[in-house]
C-alpha cells in the first residue's frame, strides 16, 4: 500500500512540474509577443560555432530610406528577437562562417 502511494505522489509531482513547465513557456512566449519581457541579447561560442540572439527593430530607419520616418524613428516599428547559428568555414577563422537563423519572433504589438 505505502509503495502505491509513493508512486501516485510521484507521478503527481512529475505532473504538476511538466504542467507548470507548460504554463510558464506559454505564459512567456505571450508576454515576448506582447512586450512585457525582452529576451536577452546572447552571445555564446562553442568552439567552431556561435549562438548569437539580438534584438532588432524593422523598418531601420538609421539605415533605409522610409517616407515612414519621422524624425529618425519609424511610425510603425516592429520589434524582432532573432536567434542565429554561426558556424566556421575555416579552421580558426569567423571571417566566411556559415549563418543559420534559428529562430525569430516578433516582440510587442
Amino acid at each position: 500500500m505505502l509503495t502505491r502511494r509513493t508512486w501516485r505522489h510521484a507521478a503527481l509531482i512529475v505532473v504538476l512540474a511538466c504542467a507548470i513547465l507548460v504554463l510558464g513557456c506559454g505564459l512567456g512566449t505571450v508576454a515576448v509577443r506582447q512586450g512585457v519581457l525582452t529576451p536577452p541579447n546572447v552571445n555564446l561560442e562553442l568552439g567552431s560555432m556561435r549562438v548569437v540572439g539580438i534584438r532588432s527593430n524593422s523598418p531601420e530607419c538609421t539605415r533605409l530610406v522610409i517616407p515612414g520616418c519621422i524624425g529618425m524613428e519609424p511610425v510603425n516599428i516592429t520589434h524582432i528577437y532573432t536567434l542565429w547559428l554561426f558556424r566556421q568555414n575555416e579552421r580558426d577563422s569567423w571571417s566566411q562562417p556559415n549563418i543559420t537563423q534559428l529562430l525569430s519572433v516578433r516582440i510587442g504589438r
